[in-house]
């Protein structure tokens, strides 16, 4: 068995060639990385914000098919008690086409959730009824 030394310094650049490899400055590293943890920290929290403060939980109960023109979608809402929120109803036929959709007003109610159902009109026959999102109306901007 042959045994192989490995040298103890790792192999030079000729001289005059390359310059000296250069580093950062430690302070400017640790602060490069403190604004950039601060940085992702606002823009997550922004985000979240953005994304989550507008909309209302709701949930499909279900729907009903009553013929070529029309749905009727059953779903509940959980908003507070003395609030308005605009729910967006839609249906879709069998190639997942959207065939109709309305802005439903789910106004201040006594119970939560708030069983609320509406029928739809259709374009052509649907397959499906379904709630894409309920949200708080936004205030109107007058000129």
């Amino acid at each position: 068995m042959t045994t192989r030394h490995l040298p103890a310094d790792p192999p030079r650049r000729p001289p005059g060639r390359y310059d000296a490899p250069r580093t950062l400055p430690r302070p400017l590293l640790i602060t490069g990385a403190v604004l950039l943890g601060v940085l992702l920290l606002v823009s997550t929290y922004l985000a979240y914000n953005r994304f989550t403060t507008a909309q209302t939980a709701f949930g499909v109960v279900g729907f009903r098919v009553l013929s070529d023109h029309a749905v009727e979608v059953q779903f509940d809402v959980h908003k507070d008690l003395k609030a308005s929120v605009l729910c967006l109803v839609s249906a879709r036929d069998k190639d997942n086409v959207q065939v109709g959709s309305a802005t439903v007003t789910v106004g201040p109610s006594s119970t939560d959730p708030v069983r609320t159902v509406h029928t739809l009109t259709t374009t052509h026959r649907a397959t499906t009824g379904e709630v894409t999102g309920c949200s708080a109306p936004q205030p109107s901007v007058s000129p």
